[in-house]
């Protein structure tokens, strides 16, 4: 093994040591810390996610594998190439993978599943927007759209909120948000669940309204269906309508080549208006911070 290799892997075995919940352990796509800039590890105990984004660091990966399965704290390593053309490719390299699994962040536990899946369903960076929601939902009417698996749900319903409506094309990922509500003991009888496409559904989401916090956590692109530049801005420009003055929007983009200064500009077509910008998560510290999540909070100006 390199002296490179001995240099970088060794913190990474150090923050997933005694490590019990779920962390970035690695972000070399950030430029922040030594090792192979195409590489990405997350630590879902007691599985390692290798996210693979060039041929070169797939070499470097299997070059420290050895180590990794020494390494007794880890159970399996999943492997997933997202240089290849069409769906990344899926591959455990040691150990079993659950068809399922309970992970645990913030006193919260949620279902994950790392078997032929994308994305596990939770996005690790969104941590501090999670923890933003528990902290201000308290009594309020809050929509939450892409909801996919439903976190920012479980942390608005922990955080007090009086009404949650989730919303998503998909009934699958619903379901999945369900279960992650009982699964921490949390009242599902205020939280309704919504398989419907956002952007046909805008007359039915007015009327329902208003609401107090609406969280826009959409994805960048979905073939057939979604394309953030496009389709966007036609939700910005309905948020005026499903909101009240006293209302707030916390907006996630997750686009790499989205700058700050243009999710602000987009929203200022509205009447919004910066109120707090959310850090990265520990893990995921950027040498361009543009070129990570943008998790913003909007007032109604």
């Amino acid at each position: 093994m390199s002296k490179l290799n001995k240099n970088w892997l060794g913190p990474v075995l150090e923050r997933i040591r005694g490590q019990k919940e779920v962390r970035r352990v690695f972000h070399g796509r950030g430029k922040r810390q030594d090792g192979p800039t195409d590489l990405a590890l997350e630590w879902y105990p007691p599985v390692l996610l290798a996210l693979v984004f060039s041929e070169e660091a797939g070499e470097r990966l299997r070059e420290i594998e050895p180590e990794l399965e020494a390494e007794a704290t880890i159970e399996s390593l999943v492997v997933q190439d997202r240089w290849v053309s069409g769906p990344p490719r899926w591959e455990c390299r040691f150990g079993e993978v659950p068809e399922a699994h309970r992970v645990f962040e913030d006193g919260f536990s949620y279902e994950i599943k790392l078997r032929d899946r994308q994305n596990p369903g939770l996005f690790l960076a969104s941590r501090e927007a999670r923890r933003w929601v528990r902290d201000h939902s308290e009594e309020l009417s809050v929509l939450n759209l892409f909801s996919f698996t439903g976190a920012f749900g479980v942390c608005a319903v922990s955080g007090g909120a009086e009404k949650v409506v989730q919303v998503d094309m998909k009934r699958g990922p619903l379901m999945v948000g369900k279960d992650n509500l009982r699964m921490n003991d949390l009242d599902t009888s205020g939280v309704a669940f919504w398989a419907h496409d956002i952007l046909k559904s805008k007359g039915k989401i007015k009327r329902k309204g208003p609401w107090d916090l609406v969280i826009l956590d959409p994805p960048t692109f979905q073939k057939g269906a979604w394309n953030i530049e496009r389709d966007l801005p036609k939700l910005i420009r309905a948020l005026g309508e499903w909101t009240s003055e006293k209302s707030k929007v916390l907006l996630c983009v997750h686009d790499p080549f989205m700058s700050h200064q243009e999710v602000r500009e987009w929203m200022s077509a509205g009447p919004w208006e910066v109120d707090e910008t959310l850090e990265l998560p520990e893990g995921y510290e950027e040498r361009h911070v543009d070129e990570g999540l943008k998790a913003i909070v909007f007032r109604r100006s």
